[in-house]
């Protein structure tokens, strides 16, 4: 809290219990941001994490950056994590704003693009492959690959 260390890296397991504000007892009064690299598997556990950043006796509000992929569930649920962040924020007298965009909006399904030649399985099969989750035998079978330990 005195400066010396611009950035803490603080896992999920760790993150309860700690505090990480701009206190006015303490001579680092920086604005903190906070820059999720994985959204939590709930909204409770992210506003736990969030709260070390934002507590009373603070003198600036913490800024939240929150990334995540493009996939629209992800999105939905950083959407989530924004709209319950601004509840707690509104509910403990900030002005901390949080804003999220993402081009779904509140509609889970969107339509294909339409430069898209409906090759959709063949490309998924061949991401599959290449990242190694599946694999094609000597039958020109798509089988998962799994990895075993003995």
């Amino acid at each position: 809290m005195r400066g010396h260390k611009n950035v803490a890296i603080v896992p999920e397991d760790c993150s309860s219990g700690i505090s990480l504000q701009a206190d006015s007892r303490v001579n680092n009064q920086r604005t903190r941001v906070y820059i999720t690299l994985e959204l939590p598997s709930s909204v409770e556990v992210a506003i736990q994490q969030f709260c070390s950043t934002h507590r009373c006796n603070q003198v600036c509000n913490p800024e939240y950056i929150l990334l995540y992929s493009n996939l629209t569930g992800e999105e939905k649920f950083a959407s989530n994590n924004a709209r319950r962040l601004t509840s707690f924020a509104l509910r403990s007298v900030s002005t901390f704003q949080a804003v999220l965009d993402h081009n779904n909006g509140s509609n889970p399904i969107v339509p294909p693009p339409s430069d898209n030649l409906g090759k959709f399985f063949s490309d998924v099969k061949t991401v599959l492959v290449g990242a190694g989750l599946m694999a094609i035998d000597d039958t020109n079978t798509l089988k998962l690959q799994r990895k075993t330990s003995v």
